[in-house]
């Protein structure tokens, strides 16, 4: 497993080592490399792996490309059924699936031919606590089964402790290290809040599909920031577009207030952010939101600054297009621009995902301060970040409302 913040070259480090084109500076050079021919990589991005259009095209492409025998494909298949979410069905489309259902689908069929190697970019960021300890079960079996060697490039500063050999990439260090005790963040301290949800008799479901919610009732007063918790797949994506108004229930109804006055406009960063800036620049962007008369610009000054708290340049990145920016960067961006804007509530989905553990701690302290003035609704399979934040949270899987100790009021 190697450890490195976003930003110091760990899916430069992975293109390298396969031979791939990189079309940034990278700050390392690597020599004498011993390599074998066959080898299997894990995108960062999900969607960049991904070609087929249902759940068994995929997982059948790989070992037709092989020249499995069509008889053993469909026992492959099977066998790797049991692998993936129960929710997930084989005819199911592969555009349908959460960012978390996509990573394992990923994993799944990079393990199933018996590489010599595999290489894991961030491949694991989106899945929860469960869905990654079964992952990294059906990796060592792997391992144990075709003695394939892993290398694992993570900005889980805590992946460290189930690596065999540790390493940390720095912008000016690569090196073997003892694997870390576990980190953990210290609760903080918020202002209570005045955020009100009523959820009654909800149901919704995706075209000929079964329903996500049927009958969801949830309550919940007072809150200042909401966390939105879950296994992949339960539905935490969709909860979270039916609270923005992106997508309409089939049935039954969401009430939000604050200090029982209903909401005007609610901001949302998407899981893949992305799907927010397409081809248009970072600079493009701030314009339409000036235009729409939703950021104010009278914190402009604020908003550069606090992105040069993340390392972030403005000059840098202003007149890049959205897919030529890292995902933790054009993460980080879209967060610090949407809190300057003029929303009753944001919704974050996946905040911390491909982040370093430097810049997660940096990340929840920008939080917590917008938390004085404003109101959260955080999406995430982080339940620790959840957790350390959030003074209410709606566990998905048990559809109950967890009043959360750990965080204490001013």
């Amino acid at each position: 497993v190697i450890y490195g913040e976003s930003g110091t070259g760990k899916s430069s480090f992975i293109k390298k080592l396969a031979g791939m084109e990189i079309d940034t500076k990278e700050n390392f050079k690597i020599s004498k490399l011993s390599f074998p021919e066959k080898f299997q990589i894990v995108f960062q991005d999900p969607d960049n792996q991904i070609v087929s259009r249902t759940v068994q095209g995929e997982l059948a492409f790989a070992l037709e490309c092989h020249g499995t025998d069509p008889d053993k494909i469909g026992d492959w298949i099977h066998v790797n059924k049991q692998s993936l979410p129960p929710a997930v069905s084989l005819d199911q489309n592969t555009a349908s699936l959460s960012g978390g259902e996509k990573e394992i689908l990923n994993l799944i069929t990079a393990f199933q031919l018996g590489s010599p190697l595999v290489m894991v970019d961030d491949g694991l960021s989106f899945l929860s606590i469960k869905n990654k300890e079964k992952m990294i079960s059906l990796i060592r079996t792997r391992i144990s089964e075709f003695q394939t060697v892993v290398v694992w490039l993570s900005s889980e500063r805590n992946d460290l402790t189930i690596a065999d050999s540790a390493w940390e990439l720095s912008l000016n260090n690569f090196m073997n290290i003892d694997a870390p005790r576990g980190s953990r963040y210290h609760p903080i301290r918020i202002k209570k809040g005045n955020m009100n949800i009523a959820i009654k008799n909800l149901k919704f479901a995706f075209e000929d599909k079964d329903p996500v919610y049927d009958g969801l009732n949830l309550e919940l007063t007072s809150c200042r920031a909401l966390g939105l918790a879950g296994d992949n797949g339960c539905g935490k994506t969709t909860l979270a577009s039916l609270l923005f108004d992106y997508l309409q229930p089939l049935h039954g109804t969401i009430d939000i207030k604050i200090q029982n006055r209903s909401i005007d406009i609610i901001g949302y960063m998407d899981q893949f952010p992305e799907n927010m800036l397409g081809l248009n620049t970072p600079a493009q962007f701030l314009s339409q939101l000036i235009d729409s008369r939703l950021f104010n610009i009278r914190k402009t000054s604020t908003f550069l600054n606090r992105l040069i708290r993340f390392q972030i340049s403005w000059n840098a990145i202003a007149d890049l297009p959205g897919d030529k920016l890292s995902w933790p960067t054009l993460r980080i961006f879209l967060i610090v621009l949407l809190a300057h804007c003029e929303y009753d509530i944001l919704i974050l989905d996946e905040p911390t995902f491909g982040l370093g553990w430097g810049q997660r701690k940096r990340l929840r302290k920008f939080l917590g301060e917008y938390l004085t003035q404003n109101h959260l609704i955080v999406v995430s399979h982080d339940r620790d970040f959840l957790f350390s934040m959030c003074d209410q949270i709606i566990d998905i899987d048990s559809s109950k409302v967890i009043q959360n100790s750990l965080v204490k009021f001013e």
